[in-house]
């Protein structure tokens, strides 16, 4: 087996035989050609001016037009010869062949071939661009031979010569095959990433084909958008994208919806913590939990990596099904401010309302009252509103606050109550809060906190400006906390239990090839926490994690129930005092506070598509404007 090698670049690979653009200088010689006859024969005509002032105004015109299409082009030229650019191999599946372009390693004389699952090695033909032949291990082969069968893991010579038969480059070629998994193909629209990567609202649209792990298209139609998502993870190099198809689709036997997300999962030396959180999550009984896929993706014929492809969290008669309800998110402060709506708690704490999308008056002022009322039932000393009469659980939904709690106990969620924690309600006034689903799991299960025999999500030293506080107030009241014995009896444990003993081992067995090649595309440090660690020790680690606390949470809620109930109560009757935020800016009584401008400088908007459009017409305004004036001197003399 050949010494792993680490990609110079991430998944680096040529695109410019599937870009919309066919070379830089086509590209040049079809504005100057459109500039010149627009202005020097339509405009010049009209006027009657000589064809050679509008030449000059033309060419000027083209120069200033070329530095976009030269911007745009960047990538492609420095990729547009050698083994990179033209050489990829066509997979069979069932009744199709889907090509894959092949990626740089970090050694110079090095290129990967990822392959998906379904790769039959006696039916991959080869696929060459610009002509030529390739040369693999001494034998000839032209564009459209079959390749002999290979072995993976291992590497080959292979020799690129010219339609003149000249050698282009030689080098190495190792193969690597996926398994078990479905294969999407994402082709952009300008065949290019770099526009959605360069910024996380930048969108595109395309085509979307997806097969299973057999081969077999199941899916196939128009992408309306791809464009980036996250928050910190958008910051590193494996970044992960929301996707929206068409038209409503069950992709991959999830339900029909048209929104999905595509998580790279980059923070996680496990990969799977979501996946088992999700899991986790759905069979305790939390509703509307995620459901997913882990699938190998493919873009613009390039290997992007192991993603989770995801259904996202929306409401939506297949998705969180409450019609014109609420959809409400717990997020940082220094993020809520950059929201249309939202509402701030009495500590300062914001509640971002993502549905409905246009919140009116009423309803802002019908939430903002109805936090206020719910928040001073839970604080009472006896969970009673002192001046509505109603009980906490006349507000809270007891059964998915039980649930949520001891998930929130047993992941020990790095973001609990600060971000990404979701909570829906009904629109009528009666209707209760209930709290869910989960989300974005990868910095959970031993990752920044690990207390495995203590208490986490009602310890009173977390700062008291998050929801956490919300549960250990409710651990004080004994109808909660005996709501809490029985769904871990009755759902919890059984599904955490049968979690650790098969399915993560299980998981990372189907896993295992397509990790490999993850790895390989997206090398080095994936996190602050075990940066240095293997697969096999996160996974250990995960495994050992998630053991210890099982055994701590059974004892405490079975065999130690009154030692709980009494550490419950001591925790809810020393709460923290609350603290008003002040440092960030509150929105007005509508709840509706504007997005400030990026800031990123005039520069990116003059070398934006916007700002080249925008100048280009001023430069013809400014033609116009001497044209006038040279045919109004004319008529002067």
């Amino acid at each position: 087996m050949s010494e792993t090698i680490k990609l110079k670049k991430p998944c680096y690979s040529s695109t410019i035989y599937v870009t919309g653009h066919r070379g830089t200088v086509t590209n040049l010689l079809v504005v100057y050609k459109i500039t010149y006859y627009c202005i020097g024969y339509t405009i010049g005509g009209l006027m009657g001016i000589r064809h050679s002032i509008f030449g000059i105004a033309s060419l000027f015109l083209f120069v200033i037009c070329s530095v976009f299409f030269i911007k745009l082009e960047a990538v492609d030229k420095e990729q547009d010869s050698g083994i990179l650019s033209q050489v990829g191999f066509e997979v069979a599946g069932e009744g199709s062949f889907y090509r894959i372009a092949v990626n740089k390693a970090d050694k110079d004389d090095l290129y990967y071939a990822f392959l998906p699952s379904y790769t039959d090695v006696g039916r991959i033909r080869m696929s060459i661009h610009g002509g030529g032949k390739v040369n693999i291990n001494g034998t000839d082969i032209v564009d459209g031979d079959y390749l002999d069968k290979f072995e993976t893991n291992q590497e080959y010579s292979i020799v690129l010569y010219s339609p003149k038969n000249k050698i282009t480059e030689q080098a190495n070629i190792q193969f690597l095959v996926s398994a078990n998994l479905p294969a999407v193909y994402i082709t952009t629209k300008s065949g290019s990433m770099e526009y959605i990567n360069s910024e996380k609202g930048n969108k595109e649209s395309g085509f979307i084909t997806i097969t299973s792990e057999n081969g077999k298209e199941v899916y196939s139609d128009k992408m309306d958008k791809l464009g980036g998502r996250g928050n910190t993870s958008w910051e590193v190099p494996k970044k992960s994208y929301s996707l929206e198809t068409h038209s409503n689709a069950g992709l991959l036997g999830m339900k029909d919806a048209k929104k999905w997300i595509l998580i790279a999962n980059f923070y996680d030396g496990a990969i799977i913590r979501n996946k088992i959180g999700f899991q986790l999550a759905d069979r305790t009984g939390l509703l509307y939990t995620p459901d997913s896929r882990f699938i190998d993706l493919y873009i613009n014929e390039q290997y992007w990596g192991l993603y989770q492809l995801t259904e996202r969290i929306e409401v939506n008669g297949n998705r969180i099904a409450i019609n014109d309800g609420y959809l409400m998110e717990v997020d940082y402060p220094e993020r809520a401010i950059y929201e249309k709506n939202v509402i701030y708690l009495e500590n300062g704490q914001p509640i971002v309302i993502h549905n409905p999308k246009k919140i009116t008056e009423s309803q802002y002022l019908f939430l903002d009252s109805w936090y206020e009322e719910m928040l001073a039932a839970l604080y009472a000393e006896d969970y009673v509103n002192p001046d509505t009469g109603k009980g906490i659980f006349e507000y809270l939904d007891k059964e998915s606050f039980a649930r949520m709690y001891l998930i929130e106990e047993i992941f020990e969620d790095l973001d609990m109550g600060v971000t990404s924690h979701y909570m829906y309600k009904g629109k009528e006034d009666e209707s209760l809060l209930f709290d869910g689903p989960v989300w974005d799991l990868d910095n959970t299960m031993g990752r920044g906190f690990d207390l495995r025999n203590e208490f986490f999500a009602i310890n009173n030293s977390l700062t008291s400006n998050q929801i956490s506080r919300w549960y250990a107030r409710l651990c004080g009241n004994e109808e909660f906390s005996q709501a809490v014995f029985t769904e871990w009896e009755k759902r919890v444990r059984p599904a955490l239990s049968e979690i650790v003993d098969t399915e993560i081992d299980e998981l990372i067995m189907t896993l295992g090839p397509s990790i490999n090649m993850d790895k390989l595309c997206w090398p080095g440090k994936r996190s602050i926490f075990m940066p240095e660690a293997s697969l096999e020790t996160n996974v250990l680690f995960l495994e050992s994690y998630l053991q210890e606390r099982l055994e701590f949470l059974d004892t405490s809620f079975s065999y130690k129930k009154d030692e709980t109930i009494s550490f419950m109560k001591s925790q809810a009757n020393t709460l923290p005092a609350l603290e008003r935020i002040e440092e960030f800016q509150l929105p007005d009584d509508t709840g509706a506070v504007s997005t400030p401008h990026s800031e990123n400088g005039i520069s990116d908007f003059i070398f934006s598509r916007h700002g080249i459009i925008l100048f280009t017409l001023l430069v013809i305004i400014l033609i116009l404007l001497i044209a006038a004036d040279l045919k109004r001197n004319r008529k002067i003399r």
